[in-house]
């Protein structure tokens, strides 16, 4: 080999080493945020179900609402006669 193979032999693997580096540190970023975001969407998720279980509660709640006022106007119409 002569000297400019030499030297391009070298700068090839200098450049080399720096991408795989660079590659390396890259990929360590990218699962810390895609854990990040994991965490994030597993705690969305889980106030989804809090919300979901207060509308079911409050479902509930305006149809015992309904049963009361049905039961209210069937004793006042009652008491009118």
């Amino acid at each position: 080999m002569n000297e400019a193979e030499k030297i391009l032999v070298i700068f090839l693997s200098g450049a080399l080493a720096v991408f795989l580096v660079v590659g390396i540190i890259s990929l360590i970023w990218v699962i810390r945020i895609l854990k990040s975001v994991k965490k994030i969407t597993d705690r969305a998720d889980e106030v989804g179900e809090i919300v979901e279980d207060s509308i079911r509660s409050l479902s509930s709640l305006k149809f015992l609402g309904t049963i009361i006022e049905i039961v209210n106007s069937v004793r006042f119409n009652s008491k009118r006669r």
